[in-house]
């Protein structure tokens, strides 16, 4: 289920050209500062989509399994709040999820929400561990730091490639 400003927010998402851009290393290095302030094995940040699962900017998890931590970062864009999942096993929602009954067998969860620069929400930025965990208020802080700063970047990119009297694309765009 897609949030209801949905064709809004995938406009503004493609006017980042982001989607079909996996050269960002800008959000590749977040999410390894990410998965080291936390000491989680995988950071990554999904971008939701609507023909595609997302796109990801993973560090510690092949593509594959991490398009599978999707059904965790849809539960941030619909609640638009961060999530913190202690144990995904102990957790109805997620217990069933492939990734978590078996390999990467993942436990911990914490994701913040991304906002575009329009104020609708791209996806997240996450952590994940293959233990249960329960974080410390520092460690929540970090993680939402973090996502301001990826939301510092989807703005910049916005003023590189839009006009800032018309919105409309650029010549860069």
């Amino acid at each position: 289920m897609l949030p209801v400003n949905d064709a809004k927010r995938l406009h503004s998402l493609y006017m980042l050209d982001l989607p079909d851009n996996r050269e960002e290393k800008r959000f590749d290095r977040l999410t390894r500062v990410a998965r080291r302030c936390l000491s989680a094995p995988v950071g990554l940040i999904s971008l939701i989509e609507k023909d595609r699962p997302a796109l990801m900017f993973c560090s510690g998890l092949n593509e594959k399994d991490a398009s599978q931590v999707v059904s965790f970062c849809n539960c941030v864009v619909h609640s638009e709040e961060m999530l913190v999942v202690e144990d995904a096993s102990a957790d109805e929602r997620f217990n069933a999820n492939l990734l978590v009954t078996g390999v990467p067998f993942i436990r911990f969860y914490a994701g913040c929400p991304l906002r575009l620069p329009g104020g609708d929400i791209a996806g997240t930025l996450c952590v994940v561990d293959t233990r249960p965990r329960i974080p410390d208020g520092e460690e929540l802080t970090l993680l939402k730091d973090i996502a301001a700063l990826v939301e510092e970047e989807f703005y910049i990119i916005s003023l590189a490639l839009t006009d800032a009297l018309t919105g409309v694309l650029n010549r860069r765009g």
